[in-house]
């Protein structure tokens, strides 16, 4: 069998021969549905979605691709797709906040549209933005989290599962090791972890469990060179964050 080169790969994706990559746009579709809102999901499907990643990915990601920077071009078509899907979720809930509200007289006691009282509807839009204003800080700092440890040294990425992503925040003595992570934080991770998101994320356990699933999938950091195993690596130290379901996927992945 002929091996496809990288320029010819890319060239048939741009040509919309897409069967290679079409899996991949699939599953970010599915995960981006089931977060939308239930008003979302009656006007919009899974197959709308998948519709929008495969237009995205001819018509921008393979413009946008560059060999010359050694980037597989799937790696960089998987993080385009997802930051991709973050916007469509985040400009979802922004169109809800900014779509006006229809102004009715003090003498309704019912809207058109439905059987709840004004008074009904009014507490459920307060949880419904409650609710958005959640969703969308732990969308941010997933996001923020993954760019600042891709950045990350090893050592730094050690202390950040250690003061983030656990349940409980480590209180092992200080020492050279966590003043120089200290000092590389300032300088790497803080333009990306402000301290609204370092507290989103220490007091979300679903965004930390997220955030760990994410971090097991994508990065394989080695404590010694000569162990390529999955339990000396680590992100072997998020794995308490996971569950054992989870664990099983993520084995086999990345040992």
């Amino acid at each position: 069998m002929r091996t496809v080169s990288t320029a010819e790969f890319v060239s048939r994706i741009e040509a919309g021969r897409i069967k290679p990559v079409l899996p991949m746009i699939a599953e970010h579709a599915r995960e981006t549905w089931h977060k939308l809102p239930d008003s979302e999901k009656t006007v919009r499907s899974v197959s709308d979605l998948i519709s929008e990643g495969i237009n995205f990915t001819v018509t921008h990601v393979t413009k946008k691709f560059d060999s010359r920077k050694g980037v597989k071009f799937t790696t960089f078509l998987y993080h385009a797709l997802e930051n991709y899907y973050i916007d469509v979720i985040r400009n979802v809930y922004a169109d809800k906040r900014l779509i006006p509200h229809g102004m009715y007289s003090l003498d309704t006691h019912t809207f058109p549209d439905s059987n709840r009282t004004i008074y009904e509807r009014y507490i459920l839009s307060r949880r419904e933005n409650k609710t958005e204003a959640k969703l969308i800080n732990r969308i941010d700092a997933e996001r923020m989290f993954l760019k600042a440890y891709a950045s990350a040294s090893p050592l730094l990425r050690r202390y950040l599962i250690k003061w983030l992503l656990q349940p409980r925040v480590s209180r092992n003595k200080p020492g050279s090791d966590f003043y120089i992570a200290k000092r590389e934080f300032r300088k790497v991770a803080k333009p990306y972890l402000v301290p609204e998101l370092c507290e989103t994320i220490q007091n979300d356990w679903i965004c930390r469990a997220s955030i760990a699933h994410k971090v097991s999938m994508q990065f394989h950091t080695p404590k010694k060179q000569s162990r390529k195993e999955f339990l000396y690596t680590e992100e072997f130290a998020v794995t308490p964050c996971l569950s054992p379901e989870q664990i099983l996927q993520v084995i086999p992945i990345i040992g």
